[in-house]
Protein backbone atom coordinates (compact mmCIF):
# COMPACT_ATOMS: atom_id res chain seq x y z
CA UNK A 1 0.00 0.00 0.00
CA UNK A 2 1.37 3.35 -0.95
CA UNK A 3 0.68 6.04 0.91
CA UNK A 4 1.55 9.86 -0.05
CA UNK A 5 0.53 12.98 1.22
CA UNK A 6 0.64 16.00 -1.75
CA UNK A 7 -0.07 19.68 -1.23
CA UNK A 8 -2.93 20.66 -3.73
CA UNK A 9 -2.75 23.62 -5.76
CA UNK A 10 -5.56 23.18 -8.34
CA UNK A 11 -9.21 23.31 -8.45
CA UNK A 12 -8.71 19.90 -10.37
CA UNK A 13 -6.95 18.46 -7.58
CA UNK A 14 -9.39 19.49 -4.46
CA UNK A 15 -12.07 17.88 -7.42
CA UNK A 16 -10.18 14.36 -7.03
CA UNK A 17 -11.67 14.71 -3.53
CA UNK A 18 -15.00 15.69 -4.09
CA UNK A 19 -16.51 12.29 -3.27
CA UNK A 20 -14.65 12.39 0.37
CA UNK A 21 -15.20 15.78 0.47
CA UNK A 22 -19.23 14.84 0.45
CA UNK A 23 -18.59 13.00 3.40
CA UNK A 24 -17.96 15.46 5.28
CA UNK A 25 -20.35 18.21 3.75
CA UNK A 26 -23.38 16.71 2.77
CA UNK A 27 -24.04 19.90 1.07
CA UNK A 28 -20.64 20.95 -1.11
CA UNK A 29 -21.01 21.62 -4.49
CA UNK A 30 -18.55 21.22 -6.99
CA UNK A 31 -19.29 25.00 -8.12
CA UNK A 32 -18.80 26.56 -5.06
CA UNK A 33 -15.16 24.49 -4.93
CA UNK A 34 -14.55 26.22 -8.27
CA UNK A 35 -15.34 29.40 -7.74
CA UNK A 36 -13.78 29.57 -3.43
CA UNK A 37 -10.31 28.04 -4.07
CA UNK A 38 -8.56 30.30 -5.72
CA UNK A 39 -9.87 32.52 -3.53
CA UNK A 40 -9.42 30.85 -0.36
CA UNK A 41 -5.34 29.78 -1.93
CA UNK A 42 -4.63 33.69 -2.32
CA UNK A 43 -5.12 34.33 1.10
CA UNK A 44 -2.40 31.60 2.09
CA UNK A 45 -5.30 28.68 3.24
CA UNK A 46 -3.31 25.53 2.45
CA UNK A 47 -4.99 22.29 1.01
CA UNK A 48 -3.57 18.83 1.10
CA UNK A 49 -4.49 15.77 0.15
CA UNK A 50 -3.73 11.66 0.99
CA UNK A 51 -3.90 8.98 -1.34
CA UNK A 52 -3.32 5.38 -1.15
CA UNK A 53 -2.18 3.69 -4.52
CA UNK A 54 -3.06 7.24 -6.22
CA UNK A 55 -6.73 6.89 -4.97
CA UNK A 56 -7.39 10.11 -2.93
CA UNK A 57 -8.62 9.28 0.51
CA UNK A 58 -7.90 11.77 2.97
CA UNK A 59 -8.39 15.46 2.80
CA UNK A 60 -7.21 18.76 4.87
CA UNK A 61 -7.29 22.39 4.95
CA UNK A 62 -5.55 24.93 7.28
CA UNK A 63 -4.27 28.14 7.77
CA UNK A 64 -1.62 30.30 9.58
CA UNK A 65 -3.48 32.37 12.31
CA UNK A 66 -2.28 34.60 15.37
CA UNK A 67 -3.77 36.77 17.32
CA UNK A 68 -3.15 40.38 19.54
CA UNK A 69 -0.56 38.59 21.80
CA UNK A 70 1.72 37.37 18.75
CA UNK A 71 0.14 33.78 19.75
CA UNK A 72 1.10 32.63 16.30
CA UNK A 73 -0.68 28.91 15.25
CA UNK A 74 -2.40 26.61 12.54
CA UNK A 75 -6.07 26.23 12.54
CA UNK A 76 -6.82 23.21 11.06
CA UNK A 77 -9.83 24.05 8.91
CA UNK A 78 -10.98 20.30 8.12
CA UNK A 79 -10.28 16.89 7.83
CA UNK A 80 -12.01 14.00 6.45
CA UNK A 81 -10.84 10.30 5.70
CA UNK A 82 -12.68 8.45 3.71
CA UNK A 83 -15.07 6.14 5.20
CA UNK A 84 -13.72 2.89 3.77
CA UNK A 85 -10.33 3.88 5.25
CA UNK A 86 -11.05 5.01 8.38
CA UNK A 87 -9.68 3.84 11.67
CA UNK A 88 -6.54 2.67 9.95
CA UNK A 89 -4.54 5.52 11.11
CA UNK A 90 -4.43 7.94 7.78
CA UNK A 91 -6.29 10.83 10.02
CA UNK A 92 -3.23 10.09 12.17
CA UNK A 93 -0.92 10.44 9.11
CA UNK A 94 -2.45 13.73 8.16
CA UNK A 95 -2.00 15.54 11.35
CA UNK A 96 1.49 14.54 11.59
CA UNK A 97 1.56 16.12 8.54
CA UNK A 98 0.03 18.87 10.28
CA UNK A 99 1.82 18.88 13.24
CA UNK A 100 5.45 19.41 11.63
CA UNK A 101 4.47 22.10 9.42
CA UNK A 102 3.58 23.70 12.71
CA UNK A 103 7.00 22.59 13.36
CA UNK A 104 9.24 23.93 10.43
CA UNK A 105 7.07 27.15 10.90
CA UNK A 106 8.00 27.75 14.49
CA UNK A 107 4.90 28.10 15.83
CA UNK A 108 3.13 27.87 19.28
CA UNK A 109 0.12 25.19 18.71
CA UNK A 110 -3.10 23.81 16.52
CA UNK A 111 -6.28 25.07 16.93
CA UNK A 112 -9.35 23.14 15.32
CA UNK A 113 -13.13 23.09 15.68
CA UNK A 114 -15.25 19.88 15.60
CA UNK A 115 -19.09 20.30 15.55
CA UNK A 116 -20.85 19.14 18.63
CA UNK A 117 -22.35 15.93 16.95
CA UNK A 118 -19.27 14.75 15.84
CA UNK A 119 -18.28 12.49 18.77
CA UNK A 120 -16.81 9.81 16.57
CA UNK A 121 -13.96 13.05 15.29
CA UNK A 122 -14.02 14.04 19.02
CA UNK A 123 -12.63 10.97 20.28
CA UNK A 124 -9.98 10.81 17.22
CA UNK A 125 -7.97 14.08 18.55
CA UNK A 126 -8.18 13.35 21.76
CA UNK A 127 -6.41 9.94 21.19
CA UNK A 128 -3.92 12.33 18.65
CA UNK A 129 -3.55 14.45 22.05
CA UNK A 130 -5.56 17.12 21.48
CA UNK A 131 -7.50 19.02 24.61
CA UNK A 132 -10.89 20.03 24.62
CA UNK A 133 -10.68 23.80 25.70
CA UNK A 134 -13.61 25.65 24.88
CA UNK A 135 -16.72 25.79 23.69
CA UNK A 136 -17.41 27.74 20.28
CA UNK A 137 -20.46 30.26 19.23
CA UNK A 138 -21.99 31.16 16.15
CA UNK A 139 -24.77 32.69 15.13
CA UNK A 140 -26.35 33.27 11.10
CA UNK A 141 -26.61 36.26 9.94
CA UNK A 142 -29.07 37.28 7.08
CA UNK A 143 -27.97 38.67 3.60
CA UNK A 144 -29.25 42.07 3.21
CA UNK A 145 -32.48 42.26 1.35
CA UNK A 146 -31.60 43.25 -2.67
CA UNK A 147 -34.54 44.67 -3.18
CA UNK A 148 -34.04 47.47 -0.94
Amino acid sequence: MNKTINALKTTDQILEFYPVLTQLFDYVIKESIQESFSDLLSKGIKFVGLYVDDKPIGFMQYQVANNLENYKYLVLDELVIDSEYRGQGFGTKLLEYLENQAKVLNLSGIRLLSGVKREKAHEFYIKNGYEFKSKWFAKKIAKPDSNT
